[in-house]
């Protein structure tokens, strides 16, 4: 298991293999499925190698025969996704309160020259 820092936050969660052949699912904390990690037992009697998947097929690390390495590589990209969704949702927010301030100037100007007209014509 990975020592973290106290303030580090957990991204990933590795699900039990439901059989010898079957991956491990990697989830982004619970969520969304990021990755799996293969298990090659080779013949039975070694070692166990690794080889963790992205959910885009590329490889997080190169197989190995430690899972501390594989679960740093995996808790890595769920960091990497996870502050990618955040960027993401950032931009999106400001994008809409962009475009409220610009329909709210819209507002403001029609109401303004409202005003004048009115004034106008009095």
């Amino acid at each position: 298991m990975i020592k973290q820092k106290p303030t580090d936050k957990v991204l990933a969660d590795f699900s039990l293999p439901e059989s010898m052949e079957a991956p491990v699912i990697v989830r982004l904390k619970g969520s969304e499925i990021i990755g799996r990690i293969y298990q090659d037992f080779g013949d039975g009697e070694g070692a166990v190698t690794y080889t963790p998947i992205s959910k885009d097929g590329e490889e997080l690390c190169l197989p190995t025969n430690d899972w501390c390495t594989v679960e740093e590589a995996c808790h890595k990209y769920a960091s990497k996704l996870s502050e990618k969704y955040l960027t993401e949702e950032r931009d999106k927010r400001w994008n809409e309160i962009a475009d409220k301030y610009e329909e709210l100037e819209t507002i403001r100007q029609r109401k303004n020259h409202r005003t004048r007209k009115h004034e106008l014509t009095r």
